[in-house]
């Protein structure tokens, strides 16, 4: 069964609730409370709520790397993050270089430059070789 993500956004002092948005979707969405500057992102899985501050969000980035072929291990900034495809909601913005690889596959890495509230989408090629 589908979760509900709910955003709400408060009159100062007030408490009580100036717009809400119900969205009954599961996987990874982008938010948009107010002005852009207070652009949020979330991921919901099925079965699970997630809460989402919008303020705190607004300083972050996100990123989905996706690699041909798929299954290839994700290093951002020599950190490993997971196995393509991957979506990432908690990044800094700035420079970061992103490195794939797979066995039997060369690695493969880029620089790329995060916006804060936007989110990016990176497809890199692994090409067959010795490793």
């Amino acid at each position: 069964m589908p979760r509900t993500l709910s955003v709400r956004k408060l009159r100062a002092g007030s408490g009580s609730p100036r717009s809400t948005v119900q969205a009954l979707l599961i996987g990874v969405m982008t938010l948009s409370v107010g002005a852009a500057e207070t652009l949020a992102m979330a991921s919901l899985a099925a079965g699970a709520g997630t809460g989402v501050s919008a303020g705190q969000a607004a300083q972050r980035a996100a990123l989905t790397v996706k690699s041909v072929p798929d299954g290839a291990m994700v290093q951002i900034d020599s950190e490993m993050m997971g196995e393509t495809p991957l979506d990432l909601t908690d990044l800094t913005p700035g420079e970061h270089r992103i490195t794939v690889s797979k066995a039997g596959f060369l690695e493969n890495s880029r620089l790329i430059n995060l916006e804060v509230g936007l989110w990016e989408t990176v497809e890199i090629r692994v090409v067959r070789g010795v490793v």
